[in-house]
Formats: C-alpha cells, structure tokens, sequence
C-alpha cells in the first residue's frame, strides 16, 4: 500500500524501495 508513497514516509518502512 506504500509502493508509490514509500519516498514519503521513509521513516515509517525504514526504506525507501520498501
């Protein structure tokens, strides 16, 4: 659910390609 918004909430995965 946070493909495209993964390099928003970096802080929330930890990742940015999560």
């Amino acid at each position: 659910m946070h493909d495209k918004n993964s390099w928003i909430p970096v802080s929330r995965t930890g990742m940015t390609g999560e």
